[in-house]
């Protein structure tokens, strides 16, 4: 999937998630519990609640919205036969792009399961509807590339994807997920992809993107959960590289900083300011790090 189309899924489903936020508010300001007679099991099965249209309305708008926009911006050139990916997919960015992917899938799978949460679903049965969704949206994608000329459906992109889309699932299952969140950095420490792409774009930068998996340590070491360690406080893993270009030489990088969980920090419990702290969380702050490979470095402040 390329980056600019996650970003557009991403951004369409942060409108849907502020959508659903204010609408359950609306719901709860405005509630009158009516007296009547309870309905027919007829009408009740075949009637869908209230909050499950709430949230269908805008989910179906942000993802044609989405493919749309794309639609003209990405996939108008001249269609050919449909054709896999020749190999080239697995030297582009070495491979950093597939943690995009994986993260790309995980943020659809998440907002998709908040929607499902809010229309009734249990938490597992929106994890599993969640998982569909994002994988889901991912074969489109794919499968549009498959008919470009300047492109091709990628399994391994595809598989990346699909993986990331069961992260929410993951986190009803096991406490080192549910405590964690996956993050993106980018700041232009090189010029090097502008140099020769000028009219480039940043999402394609790979040289000056890291992506990152952040832990709440204050409940997965129990040394420091009666500690004073703030519980804003997390310890990030981050993986990047530094390329020659696209297709080139270059290496892969690794990290280990400390991170702030905007959830934990920012103040405000209205469900609109909840959902723009869990989108803002996705992004990893400047904070102290250390860069492990290829070489030993102190970062004071790193981003």
């Amino acid at each position: 999937m390329r980056r600019e189309i996650r970003l557009g899924i991403l951004a369409a489903s942060l409108g849907a998630q502020l959508a659903w936020a204010q609408a359950d508010t609306l719901a709860t300001l405005n509630r009158v519990e009516p007296v009547r007679a309870a309905p027919t099991p007829a009408i009740a099965d075949s009637t869908p609640p209230p909050s499950l249209v709430v949230a269908g309305l805008p989910v179906l708008a942000a993802a044609g919205a989405t493919f749309v926009y794309f639609q003209f911006a990405w996939w108008n050139e001249e269609a050919t036969r449909f054709h896999f990916d020749t190999g080239r997919d697995l030297q582009y960015a070495l491979n950093l792009d597939k943690l995009a992917h994986f993260t790309g899938g995980a943020i659809t799978a998440e907002a998709a399961h908040d929607a499902f949460s809010r229309a009734g679903y249990s938490p597992n049965r929106s994890a599993w509807l969640a998982a569909a969704t994002s994988i889901g949206m991912h074969l489109v994608v794919e499968v549009k590339d498959g008919f470009s000329p300047n492109w091709g459906f990628s399994p391994v992109d595809m598989a990346a994807g699909t993986l990331g889309a069961f992260y929410p699932l993951a986190q009803l299952h096991s406490p080192l997920a549910e405590h964690s969140t996956l993050k993106v950095s980018y700041w232009r420490h090189s010029d090097r992809y502008f140099q020769r792409h000028p009219t480039g774009s940043w999402t394609n930068d790979y040289s000056n993107q890291v992506y990152w998996i952040s832990f709440d340590v204050k409940h997965l070491v129990p040394a420091l959960k009666s500690s004073p360690w703030p519980a804003f406080l997390d310890v990030s893993l981050g993986a990047g590289v530094d390329l020659v270009n696209s297709y080139g030489n270059g290496h892969h990088e690794l990290y280990l900083g400390l991170d702030v969980d905007l959830v934990e920090l920012l103040p405000g419990s209205h469900p609109v300011l909840k959902t723009l702290k869990k989108y803002l969380n996705y992004v990893k702050v400047p904070a102290p790090t250390l860069r492990l490979a290829p070489r030993l470095k102190v970062f004071p402040v790193y981003w």
